[in-house]
């Protein structure tokens, strides 16, 4: 889709993607009138961070930004995804907005 859009002069469209590991609730939840399949808790929350830091630490670097969470490079190792830690590359510990604690942050090599 960038090539065509490079072809007609518009912009690239960009993508950034945020990966953590942890507990979180998913499923319906709402009102009977208004009911919203939706998925909450603080999982979640740390990885819309990671997408929304993505944007902040490489800025316009590329048109895909995956930022994985040290809690999920480690889990993957765990289950026998070893080569996971060689496709990312480590960018240290970072404080995200409204998370408590340090995360440490890794990029995937795409």
């Amino acid at each position: 889709d960038n090539r065509r859009r490079a072809e007609l002069g518009l912009p690239p469209v960009k993508l950034r993607i945020g990966v953590h590991s942890g507990p979180a609730v998913v499923g319906n939840v709402g009102a009977p009138s208004r009911v919203n399949y939706t998925l909450i808790g603080e999982t979640v929350n740390a990885a819309e961070r990671l997408q929304t830091f993505g944007k902040e630490l490489y800025k316009g670097a590329s048109e895909v930004t995956v930022l994985v969470s040290g809690a999920t490079v480690e889990l993957a190792a765990g289950q026998g995804g070893e080569d996971i830690a060689d496709s990312c590359t480590d960018t240290g510990e970072h404080v995200l907005r409204g998370l408590s604690a340090p995360m440490r942050v890794y990029r995937l090599g795409v």
